[in-house]
């Protein structure tokens, strides 16, 4: 929300995706794995023997998790302004207005499909496999009722983002 915020308030010309992909490039797991990593967060954290063992203190996902749940403790302890502080001091310090590298499938599946009017899109889990500490899923998304898309990933919401490519690339195969 802080994000959005600072940048619906800094890039007002910008269109509603852009800004949306743009946030999405600065919150995803890369950048908060660096900013715990910048602040050495992996090192505090509590882990399972498990996770220990696997390198979990490394892991961009859990240290991006971590990242989160420190920004979640800043607002609950201090209120928004404490949060604030800590977004801008370890978020906010690369803003990415020229090129942007994470592409938001689901997204602009959803804006490409929002064109028309009364068009429902849905993602349904239809599998998974493997290992606890080394899952696939498997995802549909359907438009209106119809299976559009599939996609696999190491997490639910990269299998929706893989899945959500597919769609574009069958429904809309010239979109950018």
């Amino acid at each position: 929300m802080l994000v959005a915020e600072y940048l619906f308030r800094n890039f007002p010309n910008r269109p509603e995706g852009e800004l949306t992909r743009m946030r999405a490039d600065m919150v995803c797991e890369k950048p908060l794995a660096a900013a715990a990593n910048r602040i050495g967060l992996g090192e505090h954290l509590l882990l399972g023997h498990g996770e220990e063992q696997g390198g979990g203190r490394s892991r961009d996902s859990i240290l991006a998790d971590a990242v989160e749940s420190v920004i979640a403790a800043c607002f609950l302890d201090g209120g928004i302004t404490a949060a604030l502080q800590f977004v801008q001091q370890f978020i906010l310090v690369e803003v990415p207005v020229t090129k942007l590298h994470n592409m938001d499938y689901k997204t602009r599946l959803q804006e490409l499909v929002q064109q028309k009017k009364n068009q429902v899109l849905a993602y349904s889990l239809v599998g998974q496999s493997g290992p606890d500490h080394d899952k696939r899923f498997d995802v549909e998304v359907s438009l209106n009722g119809a299976v559009v898309g599939h996609g696999s990933g190491s997490s639910k919401k990269r299998a929706e983002q893989d899945a959500a490519r597919a769609a574009i690339g069958k429904l809309f195969p010239d979109a950018d």
